[in-house]
């Protein structure tokens, strides 16, 4: 149905963030439903299993750009010719109908291809509370359309850049839930084994990098808390980046019994074995993990950074815990540990919630409207330039 449409991503470079795992998911599935899909990127950073061969082996076409780094200096000047040489190298090349921005840095490259070419974009905002000084408003271009993942972020983009509600579409990320769902008996026992954890032990999880941003120092902290109260969990800790100051803490409130660390994992592995999902977070844009818990059956607890309260009802499918506060965190944990009962009723709630808004499904058929109302505007007369 879709055969001759091209569409191309833009990101900065592939992290180990949910970004990655967003622009891997929708773009595969518009590759299932008949769309030609093309990611043009920076470099690769961190640990992460999201690479350019990934990408390539799921359908896309994949193209690499020298895109700068932060500063005004003069080889990122330099840096900056070469990247918009190489943009424009790949827009010749690929022809695509229309260009998807995840980084809203790259913005200003859709911007100069929709007005040598008339290529038309749309701009998803993955993280509320971006720069909006007056250089980062020169240097912002939001296209037909910018897309918010969360309410947060829907106003955001209306308050911090003045854009009228009639270009801002809310459009929730989603989560494949032909691939997270609740395990069974035998699913639960193979998950915990590979953790080496006792089939009778208590489980919660944090899965995020290893950043001060995502909280751990808060976890660790209630942890202690806990054993004061004589509960004790284990925690898993699933991510990349530098663990060392995290194992330090650990250390230092004497709590390596209770830890493991496991670096970057499948994180359905790690929410099988897991009775409880913490994200203690001091910032987010709408967490990917948080939808993964809820298909799986396993309570949220987590603060109100951005896409809190989109995805959950505080006490009804899961917790929303203040900023900064490890005693809420711990009061949380103990409280779910101790009530099997309150447990399975929000794990209920959270997967009839997930089910219902968050899935994969859901989210690309909004986008496909998105795109499709974007094409039909504009007529293909597209002016490429000749190489």
């Amino acid at each position: 149905m879709y055969n001759d449409i091209k569409i191309l991503f833009l990101s900065k470079y592939l992290n180990p963030s949910g970004v990655t795992v967003f622009m891997f998911n929708l773009g595969k599935k518009l590759i299932e439903n008949g769309y030609s899909v093309g990611i043009a990127t920076g470099k690769e950073t961190g640990e992460h299993s999201y690479s350019l061969k990934k990408f390539r082996e799921a359908g896309f076409e994949t193209f690499e750009i020298p895109f700068p780094g932060k500063g005004y200096g003069v080889s990122n000047i330099l840096r900056l010719s070469k990247s918009i040489l190489k943009y424009l190298e790949i827009i010749r090349e690929y022809k695509p109908d229309l260009i998807h921005v995840h980084w809203r840095i790259t913005s200003l490259f859709a911007e100069l291809s929709y007005k040598l070419f008339g290529i038309p974009y749309i701009v998803t905002l993955h993280l509320e509370g971006i720069p909006n000084n007056r250089i980062s408003k020169l240097l912002s271009f939001w296209g037909e359309y910018a897309i918010a993942i969360s309410r947060e972020t829907y106003d955001y983009l209306h308050s911090a850049f003045n854009l009228p509600l009639s270009k801002i579409k809310l459009i929730y990320n989603g989560v494949d839930e032909d691939y997270f769902y609740p395990p069974n008996e035998n699913d639960r026992i193979d998950a915990k084994r590979k953790f080496g954890i006792s089939l009778d032990d208590k489980v919660v999880c944090l899965i995020g990098r290893f950043s001060k941003v995502k909280g751990h120092d808060l976890l660790i902290k209630a942890a202690s808390l806990l054993k004061e109260r004589n509960v004790k969990p284990i925690f898993i800790l699933a991510g990349s980046g530098d663990e060392s100051w995290i194992r330090a803490m650990i250390e230092e409130y004497e709590l390596q019994d209770q830890f493991i660390s496991t670096g970057f994992l499948d994180s359905r592995d790690v929410l099988w074995a897991s009775d409880i999902l913490v994200l203690p977070s001091r910032k987010e844009g709408f967490p990917l993990v948080v939808v993964e818990a809820m298909l799986c059956g396993v309570p949220t607890i987590r603060t109100p950074a951005a896409g809190a309260y989109d995805q959950i009802e505080d006490g009804i499918n899961g917790y929303i815990i203040p900023f900064e506060d490890e005693k809420s965190l711990a009061d949380r944990i103990q409280l779910l540990i101790e009530d099997d009962e309150l447990r399975r009723k929000i794990s209920k709630k959270a997967f009839e919630k997930a089910k219902q808004v968050f899935t994969l499904r859901e989210m690309v058929s909004n986008y496909i409207k998105v795109y499709e109302d974007v094409l039909s505007k504009k007529k293909k007369i597209y002016r490429y330039m000749e190489s």
